[in-house]
């Protein structure tokens, strides 16, 4: 591949944004010009040597508020709930706006050959209608765009399988109603109609930075999408664990680990002593990483918790026995990938069905979302994750086909190379 200038861009949570830094770093070792652009809570996470533009703030902030905190544990009854999701949309179309016209600037000022982008960056496919321009999508989430017989597009759970290909529909109109009024932020000569958009978004390259071991394709697909694996950046390079950490590990042979990454909730206070209840009824020795917030620090005083920020998981999960976290998909990719047991507590989305995939797998139990959650069903839970020996022979085999697929990254550059050629 000759030497390109891409801009690698996302817009969502840590967990959205963590591929595109991996993908950033790959295709810079590889010689080509790289410039990223995330909310600018995550320029810290960015390579001091790769340029970054900073989208505004405000769309993380949406997620802290009280609506976000609503939706994220789940609100009582569907009225509540609906209520809080609109609430949420009201707030963020003045936000959504403020992306879209980001996105056109930075756009135009870099000028770049090839744009890698998450779903959420919605100017990248017209900004590609350019001649001489590419734009490849990639999403860490499944079941989004592309029907997929087995399961509903994101967002659908709840509907029956009847249903399928309706929800699909749905959801691929939504999308193009939200371009139609976010273009008028783009200086575009093609007026955009609802056909127009939903054909250009199927038309685009388009992989899955999925493991096929979680998540199939399927056969009826177009070439131009794949399920090509997920691909991690190394994290360990500036970080090195505590004493403190190194003998609660060493003195601990058999371990579990709790995270909800960087997702939250109206009462972190509760949701935390409620964990903390349950793994000391059981005497099960817990690591709690506290990250974003969801789980907090308190002043418990036990020989079986250590709390935790921010630890790289490529040096923690191997010492781990089992994990319960949101379901996240780079926590779930990462603690199947070592071999770790594995209980999801869903807090939105996308979490729901890697619910359903790990337990399906064999994994774990499945978990109650985080609106549900009790001590006496935890308790129960807990204690079988911690217990079922066949959980960790699961996610053991699960781990031996992940690590066969993580071997080499070539599929991801030969993906990009096959349609960034006819640049070079």
């Amino acid at each position: 591949m000759n030497k390109l200038k891409f801009l690698i861009t996302a817009i969502g949570t840590r967990g959205d944004v963590e591929p595109f830094l991996a993908l950033g770093q790959l295709l810079m070792d590889q010689g080509h010009d790289i410039v990223m652009a995330f909310p600018e809570q995550y320029a810290h996470l960015v390579d001091k040597n790769i340029p970054f533009l900073a989208y505004t703030p405000d769309f993380l902030k949406l997620l802290d508020s009280a609506e976000g905190k609503d939706i994220m544990t789940g609100s009582q009854g569907f009225g509540s709930k609906f209520g809080a999701y609109y609430r949420l949309y009201k707030m963020s179309i003045g936000v959504n706006k403020t992306l879209s016209k980001q996105q056109y600037d930075y756009f135009m000022n870099e000028n770049p050959d090839v744009v890698i982008h998450h779903p959420k960056c919605i100017y990248p496919p017209f900004w590609s209608m350019q001649d001489g321009k590419i734009s490849i999508m990639v999403s860490p989430v499944p079941y989004y765009l592309h029907y997929h017989p087995n399961g509903n597009s994101l967002g659908f759970s709840v509907l029956p399988k009847i249903f399928r290909k309706l929800t699909y529909r749905i959801a691929n109109f939504g999308l193009a109603t939200m371009v139609k009024t976010m273009s008028k932020e783009w200086n575009l000569k093609e007026k955009l109609t609802s056909s127009l958009i939903i054909q250009r978004y199927m038309s685009l390259p388009f992989m899955y930075t999925i493991s096929p071991t979680l998540f199939q394709p399927y056969k009826k697909w177009p070439e131009h999408v794949k399920v090509l694996g997920y691909y991690e950046r190394d994290r360990m390079k500036e970080w090195h664990p505590s004493k403190e950490l190194l003998d609660f590990v060493e003195r601990h042979p058999k371990l579990a680990f709790l995270s909800f990454g960087s997702m939250i909730n109206k009462n972190p206070q509760q949701t935390t002593e409620t964990f903390l209840k349950v793994f000391d009824d059981l005497k099960i020795p817990v690591l709690i990483n506290t990250a974003g917030g969801g789980l907090i620090k308190t002043d418990t005083k036990s020989d079986l918790v250590l709390f935790v920020d921010n630890i790289p998981y490529e040096w923690l999960l191997p010492k781990i026995y089992c994990t319960v976290h949101h379901g996240g998909f780079g926590t779930l990719h990462m603690v199947l990938k070592y071999g770790c047991s594995t209980m999801i507590i869903p807090h939105i989305i996308d979490q729901y069905v890697w619910n359903d995939i790990a337990y399906q797998i064999g994994a774990g139990p499945k978990g109650p979302s985080i609106d549900k959650i009790n001590e006496n069903g935890l308790k129960t839970k807990i204690k079988d994750l911690w217990q079922n020996e066949a959980y960790k022979q699961a996610s053991k085999k699960i781990s031996e086909k992940m690590m066969e697929e993580d071997k080499n990254s070539s599929h991801l550059l030969d993906f990009i190379q096959k349609y960034t050629s006819v640049l070079s």
